[in-house]
């Protein structure tokens, strides 16, 4: 479920010097500098309204039960495979 926007947009720059450079032995500094940044936008009141239903814990506490359920299924199905 989609719930807003993004726009991510970010620039990268490397820049390398060899101090040491010979036959067997390079030494080499290399510099990275990352700047990126995130707006969200037209996420209006979803949220809040999945909230007041209880739809979102609803959903999380769904997801748990089925991984429980199919990690106990899978145990189950290797303790009967051994016997």
């Amino acid at each position: 479920m989609n719930i807003g926007a993004t726009d991510n947009r970010s620039f990268s720059i490397a820049v390398g010097y060899d101090v040491i450079r010979q036959k067997d032995l390079t030494w080499r500094i290399t510099v990275n500098l990352l700047h990126a940044k995130t707006t969200y936008y037209n996420i209006g009141d979803i949220l809040e309204k999945l909230n007041e239903q209880g739809r979102c814990f609803r959903k999380v506490l769904r997801d748990i039960t089925m991984v429980l359920a199919q990690r106990l299924y899978g145990q189950l199905n290797r303790w009967v495979s051994t016997q």
